[in-house]
């Protein structure tokens, strides 16, 4: 995963200055909100959510058409051919 340094924020930073780490948010479209010196959670601006998340549905429905139509494809085992 790569994060530039500018998303980066300490939870105890988020804490103390919430105000400030929800702007960086809403610029940058996401902080990365590091514990312990390692990423722990994501603080994402609302449009990017929604945007990521239509991607998503996008791509699972997707997945659900091609696992059907293989299926559609597989159920006898036999291929079909056009005689004429």
């Amino acid at each position: 995963m790569l994060i530039d340094r500018d998303e980066i924020i300490s939870a105890t930073e988020m804490v103390k200055n919430y105000a400030n780490c929800r702007e960086k948010a809403k610029t940058n479209s996401k902080m990365i909100i590091f514990k312990n010196n390692k990423p722990d959670l994501a603080l994402v601006d609302i449009d990017e959510f929604e945007k990521m998340m239509k991607r998503i549905k996008s791509l699972e429905n997707l997945v659900l058409e091609n696992e059907e139509k293989s299926k559609n494809n597989n159920d006898t085992g036999v291929a079909e051919h056009k005689v004429e």
